[in-house]
Formats: C-alpha cells, sequence, structure tokens
C-alpha cells in the first residue's frame, strides 16, 4: 500500500487492487476550505479562517496512517481526514 500527497491538498491511496483518489479532509461535515495549502514530505498544513488543519502521513507496517492536529482552532467539533 502507499500514498501520494497531490499539489491542490489532496491525498490518494493505492493498493493492490484498489484505488482512493482525490481525498481532502472535512469539518463539521463540510469539506475543508483553506485560505492557503502546503506541503512537505509527509504532511499537509491547511490553513482557514477557522484555525490550522495539519496531517501528518506516515506507513506503519503495509498501513497508512493519517495523524490530525488543530492549531488555533475555533468553532470545530467534527474533524474527519
Amino acid at each position: 500500500m502507499r500514498y501520494q500527497l497531490n499539489r491542490n491538498g489532496s491525498w490518494d491511496v493505492e493498493g493492490d487492487f484498489f484505488s482512493i483518489r482525490g481525498c481532502y479532509p472535512s469539518w463539521n461535515g463540510l469539506p475543508v476550505k483553506p485560505l492557503f495549502v502546503r506541503m512537505e514530505e509527509n504532511r499537509i498544513l491547511y490553513e482557514t479562517e477557522k484555525g490550522n488543519l495539519v496531517l501528518y502521513f506516515s506507513m506503519d507496517k503495509d498501513r497508512i496512517r493519517i495523524d490530525c492536529s488543530l492549531e488555533n482552532a475555533s468553532g470545530i467539533h467534527d474533524i474527519e481526514p
């Protein structure tokens, strides 16, 4: 299994027999609408009016792990990476 981070802030997951493309985070049930997206090797930072959402990608054996954190967030109660 592998993942790819895309310049537009989306990401893809690929396995031997499947793929999921164009994944994008949401909060409060709505897609994140960033003012700015910063990409790094294994991390995507979404800067929004409500705060920053950071997704961290790593491999754990044969699994993809996605961790997230909020920075300076307000009014957010549900996060779905």
